[in-house]
């Protein structure tokens, strides 16, 4: 018998419109409470809509928590069996990969494929696994440096490029990734560690308004 699948995202996602041609794709604001065998969820939403989600689906799920405190939801979602970290991919597309359970494995790696992705396994899924944690810093640190007046875009980008030997510039990266993604990621560092340097840059914010 054939699993009843369903993936869900949203436009936020930078990878949105590879999702949406995927077999079994339903928007995340057409999904409507179904039975289905396996939920892949690729949404980029903050920890309340990806409760609010979860609550609603009692299958197996693998779930994207690139935004997210990963160790808390596990906790609180026993039925999520892979977490996965793709809104900020590594340059080289790799992308970070935990497994509670490996029944759905060879469900993750054909969707990796088709998404042109590469896994690679870590030990925990930390606030935004390790690369967006990384990243999403650079990428507030820049806007920082835009709200002073320090140089103008291009010369930011350029300097990181050419300076420290990066493969794009933060500003661009931010961009593609989504300014509203990094924003709620920051954000969830925030509220999670109260630190100071996750503090979004007021600019950063003006900007996904």
């Amino acid at each position: 018998m054939a699993m009843n699948k369903i993936i869900t995202s949203n436009k936020n996602h930078p990878l949105f419109d590879k999702i949406s041609k995927l077999d079994g794709f339903i928007e995340l604001d057409n999904l409507t409470d179904q039975s289905c065998d396996l939920l892949i969820d690729l949404t980029a939403t903050d920890s309340d809509s990806k409760r609010d989600l979860f609550n609603r689906f009692k299958c197996p799920i693998i779930t994207d928590l690139s935004l997210n405190n990963g160790d808390k939801i596990l906790k609180e979602f026993r039925h999520i069996e892979i977490a996965v970290s793709t809104i900020f991919p590594s340059p080289n597309l790799k992308a970070e990969v935990f497994y509670s359970l490996m029944t759905y494995k060879n469900e993750l790696l054909n969707l990796f494929e088709k998404l042109d992705l590469k896994p690679v396994e870590v030990k925990a899924p930390g606030i935004g696994f390790i690369f967006g944690r990384t990243i999403v810093q650079i990428i507030n640190e820049a806007w920082f440096a835009l709200e002073d007046d320090l140089a103008t875009e291009d010369a930011i980008d350029t300097a990181m490029l050419f300076g420290v030997n990066y493969p794009r510039g933060p500003l661009s990266w931010g961009a593609e990734a989504g300014l509203k993604n990094s924003v709620t990621l920051l954000k969830e560092l925030h509220k999670t560690t109260n630190q100071d340097r996750y503090k979004v840059c007021d600019k950063l914010q003006k900007a996904c308004l």
